[in-house]
């Protein structure tokens, strides 16, 4: 190898670090981006109240992604039965759904549009789907 050809391999090199580098965030601006997601979630929260059902939210905001999700979970106030609300925190679109009926009938769905299998959905899909979403990267 020539030292011109080393060179370039060289600055190829150290070009490819420093740009991986500037792609990936600081632990500070993780952690304000989980922060700005948990607002998200609130948000959401008291967007839905109603004074009747009870609402709790979770949030995930996703390195790998970049991405928000907002986890809204609606308890029926007569005890009617559980229902999960996935959304993209950034976009507020809904990404699926499941919903778990005290009396066992469950259902569920997926909005995604990147889903590729929109037509073969149960709750136990849906279910996976909304947990992937809200799992922490480490």
């Amino acid at each position: 190898m020539t030292k011109l050809s080393t060179f370039l391999l060289l600055l190829l090199l150290l070009n490819t670090v420093a740009v991986h580098a500037q792609s990936q965030p600081s632990a500070v601006e993780i952690f304000k981006l989980r922060d700005m997601c948990q607002a998200h979630a609130d948000e959401f929260k008291k967007q839905f109240e109603n004074g009747y059902d009870f609402y709790k939210t979770d949030s995930n905001y996703s390195l790998r992604t970049n991405h928000c999700y907002v986890l809204l979970e609606q308890t029926a106030f007569d005890n009617w039965g559980i229902i999960l609300k996935l959304y993209d925190g950034n976009t507020k679109n809904i990404l699926a759904t499941t919903i778990e009926q005290t009396k066992g009938e469950k259902t569920g769905k997926i909005y995604d549009r990147d889903w590729q299998e929109k037509n073969s959905v149960t709750y136990d899909i849906a279910s996976k789907y909304i947990q992937n979403k809200m799992a922490t990267e480490r």
